[in-house]
């Protein structure tokens, strides 16, 4: 597993700052937009989640305040491979370990609070296998943002239960073996908020 550069979305450099055009603050819904912050830094973008905030919010990568558009990052560098819909359908936890072996970065929509509704909360995920995974966690506060998937895996879960969305970028120019598949990747993200008082999703 390579270097990767890890954010906290409580990092209190950018925790307060508002989502996109929300009135929701980075700590307390901004896990995607901390998760890409740390792929892109590693694509050699001069970035962390309050500058590509405002990055997104000047070159219209917000929809409806503040979903990511998953394509408005092609013009940093990286670009959609597919995203799939794993709600009701075993996550594909080999294709995903093949992105990640192709370099590729992907990222992974877990529960919050596994085992009830579903919370929404997205992960970059590092490593992964059948039965758990490390990712960078955006929740974590800085320093500590390497945790295991099974975080967000209730008891019983593996990964394929567990990962409800799958998320999959390329470096620009690099080939991918991983064919397209799933949704368009020009949909906008779902990534849902929730009053949880523990926030962060």
């Amino acid at each position: 597993m390579s270097q990767t550069t890890a954010f906290s979305q409580r990092d209190p450099r950018w925790a307060n700052e508002l989502l996109g055009d929300s009135g929701w603050t980075i700590s307390k819904a901004g896990c995607l937009l901390t998760a890409i912050s740390s792929m892109a830094a590693d694509w050699g973008v001069a970035t962390d989640p309050a500058r590509l905030n405002g990055w997104l919010r000047a070159n219209g990568g917000f929809v409806n305040g503040s979903l990511i558009s998953f394509g408005a990052l092609g013009r940093l560098g990286a670009q959609v491979v597919s995203y799939l819909d794993c709600t009701y359908t075993p996550a594909p936890v080999a294709k995903m370990r093949a992105a990640l072996a192709d370099g590729q970065a992907v990222f992974a929509a877990t529960d919050w609070s596994p085992g009830g509704a579903v919370q929404t909360h997205w992960v970059r995920i590092l490593a992964l296998d059948a039965q758990e995974g490390q990712v960078m966690d955006p929740w974590q506060m800085p320093g500590r943002e390497s945790v295991p998937l099974s975080t967000y895996l209730a008891p019983g879960w593996d990964p394929a239960r567990g990962i409800f969305q799958a998320l999959f970028y390329r470096r620009a120019g690099a080939r991918t073996r991983t064919p397209r598949a799933g949704r368009a990747a020009h949909q906008p993200s779902l990534f849902l908020r929730t009053d949880d008082a523990r926030g962060g999703k």
